[in-house]
């Protein structure tokens, strides 16, 4: 993970859609991007279905356009 510190977002979401653009046909890849801070825990340590989605439900505040 050392080659995408020091990225800023645009950066980093050209880099992964050029490198996942050779697993994936570029029509699969995401449109937006969400860059966390981190993923939504209960207090057992466990990702809720309920709350990742909210990630996606909060509009674009935390998105990365291409």
């Amino acid at each position: 993970h050392a080659a995408w510190q020091g990225q800023d977002k645009p950066g980093l979401v050209q880099m992964l859609r050029t490198y996942l653009s050779t697993y994936f046909d570029p029509v699969l890849l995401p449109r937006y991007w969400r860059f966390p801070p981190a993923l939504p825990r209960s207090e057992h340590g466990k990702l809720s279905v309920d709350n990742l989605a909210q990630l996606f439900n909060q509009g674009a505040a935390h998105a990365a356009t291409p």
